[in-house]
């Protein structure tokens, strides 16, 4: 996916050098009027698509929209700005004031050496290119003309390349290094024609992605086209790649993929500020995974019910720890032991507990439930009929597993991947575990997987309760 750049530059002949008179030791010189529609068709835009970028001008845009508006729009919105600042054109140097003003960085400066640079922008990161080259004439431009043209285009595709690599990395806007704390302006309620367009474009893709994770079938979701623009674009394909992992589906490439992805999502959000995230319905979501109690017979003990009354206090401590209570989600399976110890703590603190099962209820009742001579079937059932409580099945929200998969592997997946998007920030996520800190058997969706998920996604991980320890 190549990074957008919008080019803010004069448009048509404009005079690079004004004409000077004779003097008694100078002869006059005439103009020099500079084609800048042959410096972008030959030089800029050749140039940034060496660098790896997609290059376009407001007035090169098809369409009936406003070029104004639309030229807006862009200068909010765009990935990266190039601005030639080669003349003292005024529109040129109102788009860039434009740019410096609502974003920090993604602005890059260049100058084909006719004149000085004017004094607000001298300081600022500019980059020169020979502007001598488009002073001949066409009867003039031969072959050896045409070789220079060409090694200048490779020596500014080189130059750009390298500034895009190290954009992130700095603040290019005078403003925004000037006015430390200043944020970058919100653009996600723009009402102009073209931001709705992206906007709805992306929302019915979103709809599309919410239908095919509920009917369990992520071909679905590629029936939508992902709207034309970098930034919706990268949230789609990381929508998609978080449907088709919590649906089970993990591709051995997906997770490299994923990986740039957010890497390059993050790098927009510092470049023009993003996608304004909308508020969260939960202040706090803490999510559960854990041991169910061990049947009687057990070879090696994970969770004996004499622990049981151990880790319930020691699962409580850390509730209060974070004060988890009204307002906040809870998010586990409905075993016995873990599940359903975190599950009644969190609902009488007065959360709301999510209970997201891997079975249908008459199966799970049997396979993970009930034990001989215990009362864990009656507390489910208590749980269960609580207000408070919310019950969801694997087998409806996600549909069959594919061939092969672990129905408690993937149960795991769903609770990460429904505790990311509730709390809708990593400082909002927190996870608690049960868990004797063995990985035999464990996978994708198995608990050492989802401890990792849970680092990587920057949420707050409590200390390990290892029922054996205590």
């Amino acid at each position: 996916m190549q990074p957008h750049v919008f080019v803010v530059m004069p448009f048509g002949v404009k005079e690079a050098q004004s004409a000077t008179a004779a003097t008694d030791s100078e002869p006059a010189k005439p103009a020099i009027n500079i084609s800048f529609d042959e410096v972008y068709d030959l030089l800029i835009k050749p140039a940034l698509s060496k660098a790896g970028c997609a290059a376009f001008r407001a007035d090169k845009e098809p369409g009936a929209g406003d070029i104004r508006t639309d030229m807006y729009f862009e200068l909010v919105t765009a990935e990266v700005i190039l601005a030639d600042i080669s003349v003292l054109n005024p529109n040129v140097f109102y788009e860039l004031g434009v740019r410096h003003g609502v974003a920090p960085r993604g602005v890059l400066m260049i100058h084909g050496g006719w004149t000085k640079r004017p004094f607000d922008v001298a300081p600022d990161r500019t980059f020169d290119y020979d502007g001598r080259l488009f002073v001949p004439k066409q009867e003039e431009r031969n072959e050896r003309w045409q070789k220079q043209v060409d090694a200048e285009v490779e020596r500014l595709a080189l130059v750009l390349r390298r500034a895009l690599e190290v954009d992130e990395e700095t603040i290019g806007s005078p403003v925004y290094k000037e006015l430390v704390g200043l944020a970058p302006v919100d653009w996600t309620n723009i009402q102009t024609a073209r931001a709705k367009y992206f906007g709805g474009v992306f929302a019915e893709w979103k709809a599309r992605v919410e239908v095919a994770k509920q009917n369990g079938w992520p071909g679905d979701s590629q029936a939508a086209n992902a709207p034309d623009n970098t930034y919706f674009q990268i949230n789609s394909m990381l929508e998609q790649i978080y449907l088709f992992e919590s649906l089970g589906f993990r591709p051995e490439a997906v997770g490299g993929v994923k990986k740039v992805l957010e890497q390059r999502r993050n790098i927009l959000e510092k470049r023009i500020g993003g996608l304004k995230k909308s508020d969260p319905r939960f202040r706090k979501v803490v999510v559960f995974s854990g041991h169910m109690i061990d049947k009687p017979g057990r070879s090696e003990e994970r969770f004996p019910p004499r622990k049981e009354n151990a880790v319930r206090e020691r699962i409580a401590k850390q509730l209060d720890v974070w004060t988890i209570g009204a307002g906040d989600l809870a998010i586990c399976g409905g075993a016995r032991g873990g599940d359903i110890l975190f599950a009644e703590l969190c609902a009488d603190r007065g959360a709301e507990v999510w209970l997201l099962l891997p079975l249908p209820e008459n199966q799970l009742m049997e396979e993970s439930v009930r034990l001989p001579d215990s009362d864990w079937e009656p507390r489910f059932f208590t749980l269960r009929d609580q207000a408070r409580v919310k019950v969801f099945m694997q087998s409806e929200r996600l549909k069959s597993p594919p061939k092969g998969a672990s129905v408690f592997s993937r149960n795991n997946l769903w609770m990460i991947n429904t505790a990311r998007v509730e709390a809708n920030d990593p400082r909002n996520l927190y996870a608690l575990l049960v868990w004797d800190g063995k990985p035999t058997g464990d996978g994708p969706g198995g608990t050492s997987d989802f401890v990792l998920r849970v680092k990587q996604l920057g949420g707050r991980l409590a200390p390990l309760i290892n029922p054996t320890k205590l």
